[in-house]
């Protein structure tokens, strides 16, 4: 579906029914990234440019139909907003009216009457209308990840070759694939931070929500990762390397409280991240690479290989920013990359 999405579902409804959009936000959140105002506005964000922004994030639009919605105006720009992105690009965003009583379903706001859409009464309660979202979700993930795959590069040898790896820039991985079936690739399992090595009162990074992570604004430590992996394929698969991307950089609120206290932090690999990004805003779409001292080898039914990483200079106490992050792997069979994550400072 092409860039990945901030936002598994964004919840638009009227201000009178948002007892309802509180509910469906209890069910859903613990099964998808969601976004609802009432949750996810921070005090003192301009409600009017944060909403459109994260609706344009978001690939689906959860549109709350009732008979109070046509009297709801700004529902109805959501709405608008909605069926522009649809319009669009139907794979990038998608609509679905989610209707709250019968005489909503029977005169839908324009626009939505050609969306198929779920009704709450025939879904019974909260939990029926989830369990029709999320194989949508899971439909449009298999779209949305599928794992960006490229010839192997002539510089990668095809057998175990031993070194000693470091951080360098590789601009070339990412060009545009060619298709791939995601099962002879590898499958992200887990990504989580890691902080074993760290007393609590230590803890520079905490996540926030699914996928989206945060720093102590009075600590300064580089964020680091715990990541498993698993080989889905049928044949044993070498992995070289291992890195991250970068697509965009935009203001966020945070920065530091004084002098952010350093933390010392530990892990098995490294990638350095250059200090231009730390100065650029906007869409970055860059890379950086470290090789693995040798080749990872993962055999058919091995167990999943688990590994830290450290996001080297990552850390930014001069500025406040939500950076939006993929891990790679280049292996024998092309280059597998995870869904994004939010990294927040």
């Amino acid at each position: 579906m092409g860039a990945a999405h901030r936002w598994d579902f964004f919840i638009s409804h009227a201000g009178a029914d948002i007892a309802a959009a509180r509910e469906l936000y209890d069910v859903l959140n613990p099964r998808a990234r969601t976004f609802l105002d009432e949750k996810c506005l921070l005090l003192g964000d301009d409600w009017d440019t944060r909403l459109a922004a994260e609706q344009r994030r978001s690939a689906v639009t959860l549109v709350l139909t009732s008979s109070r919605s046509e009297a709801a105006y700004y529902q109805r720009d959501e709405v608008a907003a909605a069926i522009s992105l649809s319009r669009e690009n139907p794979e990038r965003h998608r609509v679905v009216p989610v209707y709250l009583d019968s005489e909503a379903e029977n005169a839908a706001p324009f626009g939505l009457r050609i969306k198929h859409g779920i009704s709450l009464s025939k879904a019974r309660n909260w939990k029926g209308v989830v369990d029709r979202l999320i194989p949508l979700l899971e439909a449009i993930q298999k779209q949305d990840e599928h794992p960006r795959a490229t010839t192997e590069p002539a510089d990668l040898p095809r057998e175990p070759v031993s070194g000693v790896g470091g951080p360098q820039s590789e601009p070339s991985i990412f060009a545009e694939p060619r298709p791939r079936s995601p099962a002879a690739l590898l499958k992200f399992e887990m990504i989580r931070l890691f902080s074993g090595n760290q007393p609590q009162e230590s803890k520079a990074w905490t996540e926030i929500r699914n996928d989206e992570f945060r720093r102590n604004y009075e600590l300064g430590a580089d964020p680091v990762f715990e990541i498993t992996v698993a080989n889905q394929g049928s044949k044993t698969i070498l992995v070289y390397r291992v890195g991250i991307r970068v697509l965009q950089r935009i203001a966020g609120t945070g920065g530091c409280m004084g002098y952010p206290q350093p933390v010392p932090v530990q892990a098995e690999f490294r990638v350095r991240c250059p200090q231009e990004w730390k100065q650029t805003w906007g869409i970055i779409d860059k890379t950086e690479w470290t090789d693995f001292v040798a080749p990872i080898e993962m055999k058919k039914g091995d167990s999943a290989y688990n590994f830290t990483l450290v996001l080297e200079n990552f850390c930014d106490p001069d500025s406040s920013s939500s950076c939006e992050v993929r891990f790679y792997l280049v292996t024998g069979n092309g280059t597998a990359e995870s869904r994004s994550i939010w990294l927040s400072q």
